[in-house]
């Protein structure tokens, strides 16, 4: 049980540095000047990407967070729901 529970803070510890780098990454090439704003297809596949890496590493650490706490779920639900909203909007702009 004890290696679950290792696996467990493992993978939110990944989830926590991947979703940082998700949020902190701009989807346009120019992001320092709101005035020449294009869209980089590479930063977008690069957002859609670890999207899908962070909602799979959520639903591992959903699968291993069996019996635990209830803020774990919570915690695992607000990352996926901020995951999907910034998808969301991502999708909208093209």
């Amino acid at each position: 049980m004890k290696e679950n529970k290792i696996l467990q803070v493992v993978c939110l510890a990944v989830i926590a540095v991947i979703t940082f780098f998700f949020a902190i990454t701009s989807p346009y090439r120019y992001a320092y000047d709101p005035s020449i704003k294009q869209l980089d297809n590479d930063a977008f596949l690069v957002l859609h990407v670890w999207a899908l890496l962070i909602i799979v590493l959520t639903g591992t650490g959903l699968f291993l967070a069996r019996g635990s706490r209830l803020w774990v779920y919570i915690l695992y639900a607000a990352i996926a729901a901020f995951v999907a909203a910034r998808v969301w909007h991502l999708n909208s702009l093209v």
